[in-house]
């Protein structure tokens, strides 16, 4: 008669330990517990133990507790029988005996080969020891290449919004815990542009996710163990080449290899998260490490982007070898945007996690754009964008033309007082030789006089840059009219008498935002990229309240600022914080007062809701109350 032993074995359910002890009368060997192993995406329970009986059996087993025992378990015989016999013997566990019922419950148990008495650790230990990174490395090598020296199938052409979709399932469908955090949080599919963690805002991957306006991509599949994680990889003494896999029941011979280190190196991260404050500069810089660690410059982060480098370098040699490295690397952005979304979709994970992985995606989405348009692959025809030919509008570059131009464009007091010479000067430096100059408006953006930028139209690009006062720029930024995807035109009348206007032209990387047009230049500006897009304007209401404002107006409205601790706080005005944090052109009356009068409750609202002493809570609470008064009758014609 066998005996459980070793302390722990009370993380299981009352029941099931009861029930697994009745079973465990049955056998002849005693099991330990060595250690828990949890962290998968089933949250099952697994287990790391030793079994002994004198002159019969000593091994170390992992035991996993479900509750569909047997397609697991079939699952796993499937896994076993479809790998490569080297790769089965040196890094899988086999099956011991068929599942067990456990009233209502399952248990299925795994041999590590050999009878193993060495110690056995999941690759979590090695987090802040040496050799992480050869760890990482060496998995990632064998997982791709060992586990497929060939691959049985050919690689499906799939757009970004598909594959996405074949990582994530039935987390879209509306109910799902993915989809319920995303609608309470402000960033549901419906939701083109989210707050993009530091301070911008970028493409929802939500909604990258559910539509196909991406390019198409081949997509490399084979055998993938399904759930690769920090806990169900096993190293055993000090070389990671004796690594063995355990839990792989979600295994499937023809998924998209991308998907196992991404998710790996995900669950690193989430691990790395417990070590850094909330709100640190530290976590978006792990966010960097992670998605591009060429790009990491934080000491803070060094050993994550150690191990970042080893996976992406790693997969990418492999996926070189196989002649497909340039789809490779948009899979592995895409791979690592889809696990980000299954960590925010874990409702057992804390919320400022769920929200640092929504931000990874967000971020990814925006490395992937980017590396998209580097390769120079074709964009997949937008929805209103017939694929016609561009028109020829313009004159080409040349400083007799562009000033003719100039002179047609702008008003006479513009012409003398704003020095049009110095603008053509500006034109010729901005364009390339073969670029066709269209038009030119004197603006201003991040808070600069009027007139101390310009946006720039071509006919291939949109350009803004900032001017001192000899006319030399600085702050280029560049936009090609293939990448844009929104245009809008918002009224304003922040310059006394002259009739003035915003332009906004968005990406789904980057937003360009002009400032104080004259009226009318804005009205041919944005004319101009109708005809050179195919786009059609979006162009906010000139009434009491911007149409941009209005999501802000709601939940002021709506926000109560109830008595309580700050996790009461906390609870309460999350959705007002995600408006607030939502960037919006100025508002048409008092612009200057309103963005103070925002940033000034984001900082009191954000101060208050994270761990503050209940005095803190309260006097934020009469603060926030005040300012919502004050920012209503602002964003109002009279305040409700």
């Amino acid at each position: 008669m066998g005996q459980r032993l070793g302390e722990g074995w009370e993380t299981l359910p009352p029941e099931l330990l009861d029930a697994y002890d009745r079973w465990h009368l049955s056998t002849g060997y005693d099991t330990t517990l060595v250690r828990w192993l949890e962290g998968g995406m089933s949250e099952a329970p697994v287990a790391l133990v030793a079994q002994f009986e004198p002159h019969v059996t000593s091994r170390q087993a992992v035991l996993k507790f479900m509750r569909d025992g047997p397609e697991a378990a079939r699952r796993t015989r499937r896994a076993l029988d479809h790998s490569p016999a080297e790769f089965r013997a040196a890094h899988l566990v086999e099956l011991i005996g068929e599942a067990v019922p456990l009233d209502g419950w399952w248990m299925i148990q795994m041999e590590i080969a050999g009878g193993d008495r060495s110690t056995v650790r999941p690759l979590l230990d090695l987090l802040h020891r040496g050799g992480l990174t050869g760890a990482c490395a060496v998995v990632t090598e064998s997982v791709l290449g060992g586990w497929n020296p060939a691959l049985a199938h050919r690689p499906l052409r799939m757009t970004a919004g598909a594959y996405l979709r074949s990582l994530l399932g039935d987390r879209l469908r509306p109910g799902s815990a993915l989809s319920r955090w995303a609608a309470a949080n402000g960033t549901a599919a419906t939701v083109r542009w989210v707050p993009d963690g530091d301070g911008g805002q970028g493409l929802n991957p939500l909604a990258l996710a559910s539509g196909d306006e991406s390019i198409s991509l081949l997509v490399q599949r084979g055998r993938a163990h399904g759930d690769l994680n920090v806990r169900n990889v096993l190293l055993r003494g000090d070389d990671p080449r004796g690594f063995r896999l355990i839990d792989f029941g979600d295994f499937a011979d023809d998924a998209p290899l991308a998907r196992d280190p991404a998710h790996l190196l995900l669950s690193l991260a989430r691990e790395w998260l417990g070590d850094l404050a909330v709100g640190s500069s530290a976590r978006h810089a792990l966010m960097v490490a992670v998605v591009t660690p060429g790009k990491s410059q934080a000491a803070s982060v060094a050993g994550a982007k150690e191990a970042g480098e080893a996976f992406h370098d790693t997969a990418q040699r492999w996926a070189d070898g196989t002649g497909f490295g340039e789809h490779w690397r948009l899979q592995a952005l895409l791979s690592l945007i889809g696990c980000a979304l299954i960590f925010t979709g874990r409702a057992r994970l804390p919320d400022d996690v769920r929200r640092w992985f929504f931000d990874l995606a967000v971020y990814g989405t925006r490395e992937y754009r980017r590396l998209a348009r580097d390769l120079g692959e074709p964009q997949a025809p937008m929805s209103g964008r017939p694929g016609t030919s561009r028109p020829e509008l313009g004159v080409p570059r040349s400083r007799a033309e562009i000033d003719a131009q100039l002179t047609k464009q702008m008003p006479f007091m513009q012409r003398t007082m704003g020095n049009k010479n110095g603008l053509v000067g500006t034109a010729l430096e901005l364009l390339d030789e073969r670029e066709r100059f269209v038009c030119l408006a004197p603006c201003r953006i991040r808070g600069g006089t009027p007139g101390s930028a310009v946006i720039l139209v071509s006919d291939r690009y949109v350009r803004t840059a900032e001017l001192d006062t000899q006319y030399q720029t600085s702050g280029v930024t560049r936009v090609a009219h293939g990448e844009i995807r929104e245009l809008c035109l918002y009224p304003d009348r922040r310059l006394g008498l002259l009739d003035t206007a915003d332009v906004r032209v968005a990406t789904d990387t980057i937003e360009l935002l002009a400032r104080g047009l004259l009226r009318n230049q804005a009205e041919f500006l944005v004319a101009s990229l109708e005809k050179l897009t195919g786009l059609r304007r979006r162009e906010a209401e000139d009434g009491s309240v911007a149409a941009a404002w209005r999501d802000l107006v709601d939940a002021l409205r709506d926000t109560r600022f109830e008595d309580g601790m700050s996790g009461d706080l906390a609870a309460g005005i999350e959705s007002l914080r995600t408006a607030l944090r939502r960037r919006r052109p100025p508002h048409p009356r008092n612009p200057d007062e309103v963005e103070g009068l925002v940033r000034h409750l984001n900082e009191i609202l954000s101060g208050a809701a994270s761990h503050a002493p209940p005095e803190q809570v309260s006097a934020a609470r009469s603060s926030a109350r005040l300012i919502r008064g004050r920012l209503l009758d602002l964003l109002t014609e009279a305040r409700p």
